[in-house]
C-alpha cells in the first residue's frame, strides 16, 4: 500500500542563508527543539530560531529568525553537528575533530575539550552509564580500526573503552551497549560490552554513501540494496522539513484517488492511536464516504454494506436524487460533504442505463431498511420517495405500499402519481387517506 505520509516544506531557502555565496553549501544540520544549527563548507555555523505557524488553509508553516553565526577558523567544511540539550553543548566535529560549543553563543567551553582523531560519531539516545550530567559518545577513529566510547561532560571528556573492528568504520550509529556500523564492505551489528558482532549484509562503501541511523530503541535504519531505506530531504543549498501528514489527511487522500479498502485498512489500523469516541465518529464518517464512492461506481452491494456499517442518514443518499426528497423536507447535507456529486445526473452523465441502475438500487435498499431502526425518524421521507420511485417505474410494488400502512405525504404523492398517470393508484391512496382521516375524526 502506497501512501503520502510526510510532505516535505520549506524551512531555510537559499537567500536567507547562501544570499550572494555561490561556492557556499550546507554540509550538515541539526535541530534541537526550535533551535536549528546549519554546518557550511566554508567553515561557519548558523544558529537560527524556528517560529511555526498554521495558515488558515492548514497548512504548517516555518519562519527561521536567524540568532548568530560563527567561524571556526580552519577553512575546512563542518562535517556534523550535535545538540546536547542536557549540557546546553553543540557538539562539532570539523577537521577530524570533536569541539565542544555553547548552544546558544557558539563559543568554545573554557576548557577547550576536545576529541581528536574523529572521522564520525554519534551520541547515544540509550545511554547505559545512568549519569544525567554527560552523554555518551562513540566516536569513529582516524587511523586506527577502533570504536571510542567516550563520557562528555559540560566541560570535559573522558574516554570509557575503546573496541576494535574487524574492518575500518566509515558509518556510525549506537543504541545502548549496540553499535551499528557501516564498513567498506558490509554493514555490522556489535555489543561493545561483550565484543561479540553479527555481520547484516554487504555494503559498498565506494558505489554509494552509507546510511546508518538509530530510529528507536534497538532500531537502526540503513541504506540497504539497491538504496532501499535512503531518502533525500533537500538541496546543499536550501533546507526542507519532512512533516509527517495528519492520518486523516492521508485517509482523505486514498478516498480522493478511489483507493477504498486502502483507506479502510489504514483507518482500522489507527484505532488504538485515537480516543475510543473520536475513533467511532471518524471511522462511521470514512465508511459512508467510502459508500458513496463505491456507489459512484455502480458497486451497489459493497455500498449498502458500507452505509449501513457506517450508520448513513438515508436522506443523504437520497437528496442525490432530484425531487425524491419531501418538498416539505429541511434536510441539508453534511459538511464538509460526504461526496462531490451535485446529483444523479451529474454523478452518471446523463446515463440514463445507470441512473435506472442506481434507482433500482435505491428502491431495494429503501425497501430493506423501511422497517428497521435505520428508519426512526425519516419514514415519512422514505415511503414517499419508495411511492415516487415505484410510481415512475411502474412497478409492482406501488399498490402494496400503497394498501399498507405507510406514511407517504399527501401533498407529494397526489402530484406525482398524477404526473405518472397512476391514477387508479391516486384514487387508492385518496381514498384511503380520506377514510384515515375519517376514522380519526
Amino acid at each position: 500500500m502506497s501512501v503520502k505520509a510526510f510532505e516535505l516544506l520549506p524551512v531555510l531557502e537559499r537567500d536567507l542563508l547562501i544570499g550572494d555565496k555561490t561556492w557556499m553549501t550546507i554540509d550538515c544540520i541539526e535541530c534541537c527543539g526550535k533551535n536549528l544549527y546549519v554546518g557550511t563548507n566554508d567553515c561557519f555555523i548558523y544558529h537560527f530560531l524556528l517560529e511555526e505557524k498554521i495558515s488558515i488553509s492548514g497548512r504548517i508553516l516555518f519562519t527561521p529568525i536567524k540568532q548568530l553565526h560563527m567561524y571556526l577558523g580552519i577553512k575546512k567544511a563542518v562535517n556534523e553537528l550535535k545538540a546536547a540539550s542536557a549540557l546546553n553543548r553543540l557538539l562539532v566535529l570539523c577537521d577530524n575533530t570533536v569541539t565542544l560549543l555553547h548552544m546558544i553563543n557558539l563559543e568554545p567551553v573554557p576548557s577547550g575539550a576536545k576529541i581528536k582523531g574523529v572521522t564520525a560519531f554519534s551520541v547515544n539516545e540509550n545511554p547505559v552509564t545512568g549519569d544525567p550530567f554527560c552523554v555518551e559518545v562513540c566516536t569513529i577513529s582516524l587511523k586506527r580500526k577502533t570504536v571510542q566510547i567516550y563520557a562528555v561532560h559540560e566541560d570535559r571528556v573522558q574516554l570509557m573503552k575503546e573496541v576494535s573492528t574487524p574492518e575500518q568504520p566509515v558509518a556510525i550509529a549506537v543504541d545502548g551497549y549496540f553499535l551499528c556500523l557501516a564498513m567498506s564492505t558490509q554493514y555490522i551489528i556489535l555489543c561493545y560490552n561483550t565484543g561479540v558482532s553479527q555481520n547484516l549484509f554487504p555494503f559498498n562503501s565506494e558505489e554509494k554513501q552509507p546510511i546508518v541511523k538509530r530510529i528507536g530503541r534497538e532500531e537502526f535504519l540503513l541504506a540497504g540494496p539497491g538504496a532501499l531505506g535512503k531518502l533525500i530531504l533537500a538541496t546543499s543549498k536550501e533546507i526542507h522539513m519532512l512533516v509527517p501528514l495528519p492520518l486523516e489527511r492521508q485517509i482523505q487522500d486514498l478516498l480522493a484517488s478511489r483507493r477504498v479498502e486502502e483507506a479502510l485498512v489504514l483507518a482500522k489500523g489507527a484505532r488504538r492511536n485515537i480516543p475510543k469516541d473520536k475513533f467511532q465518529g471518524m471511522y462511521r464518517r470514512i465508511l459512508q464516504q467510502a459508500g458513496f464512492i463505491q456507489f459512484g461506481q455502480l458497486q451497489f452491494l459493497e455500498a449498502k454494506e458500507l452505509f449501513r456499517s457506517g450508520q448513513l442518514d438515508v436522506r443523504e443518499l437520497m437528496s442525490l436524487y432530484p425531487l425524491l426528497l419531501p418538498s416539505t423536507s429541511t434536510f441539508i447535507r453534511s459538511h464538509p460533504s460526504l461526496h462531490e456529486y451535485a446529483d444523479l445526473n451529474q454523478l452518471m452523465q446523463g446515463d440514463q442505463e445507470k441512473i435506472t441502475k442506481c434507482k433500482r438500487f435505491l428502491m431495494s435498499y429503501l425497501n430493506e431498511i423501511r422497517s428497521t431502526e435505520v428508519a426512526n425518524g425519516y419514514k415519512e421521507e422514505i415511503d414517499t420517495a419508495l411511492l415516487k420511485l415505484y410510481a415512475e417505474a411502474n412497478h409492482d410494488s406501488l399498490l402494496d405500499l400503497l394498501v399498507s400502512e405507510n406514511s407517504c405525504l399527501l401533498v407529494d404523492a397526489v402530484p406525482w402519481l398524477e404526473k405518472c398517470k397512476k391514477y387508479v393508484a391516486d384514487g387508492l391512496y385518496v381514498c384511503k387517506y380520506e377514510g384515515h382521516c375519517y376514522l380519526k375524526e
